[in-house]
């Protein structure tokens, strides 16, 4: 749990400094299990997903934040929701979302409970 704390003082901040270190922290936690990441964490990381945040987001950083964000969803019911509000006709970032889609038919195809989960059909295809 430290290591999630540790990581969220880089995530969605206003200090550029801190948002060079942002990156390896993300990657650090896609790496950890789901369940050990606390609430405060995932909305800090919805928000990067979101491009929300006090800094523009990369691409690269909001692709990261999506796969976070897959891996917590099914132990979060209410998380599938809120990734799917922040689509809209014209995404400012096309190539995250079809990322985001993309990694989600992989994981339909490796694990039937993801299946379960109601995602609508890309806007921009």
């Amino acid at each position: 749990f430290r290591t999630v704390v540790y990581a969220r003082k880089f995530l969605c901040t206003r200090e550029l400094e801190k948002q060079k270190i942002q990156r390896a922290a993300l990657r650090l936690l896609s790496l950890i299990p789901a369940t050990s990441i606390d609430g405060q964490t995932i909305r800090k990381t919805l928000n990067i997903f979101r491009n929300m945040c006090p800094l523009p987001q990369s691409t690269t950083d909001r692709t990261l934040a999506s796969e976070i964000l897959l891996n917590a969803a099914p132990d979060r019911e209410t998380l599938a929701a809120f990734i799917l509000r922040s689509e809209s006709f014209n995404p400012d970032n096309h190539d995250v979302w079809a990322f985001f889609y993309d990694n989600l038919k992989q994981r339909r195809q490796r694990d039937e409970s993801v299946s379960d989960y109601r995602y609508t059909r890309p806007y921009f295809s």
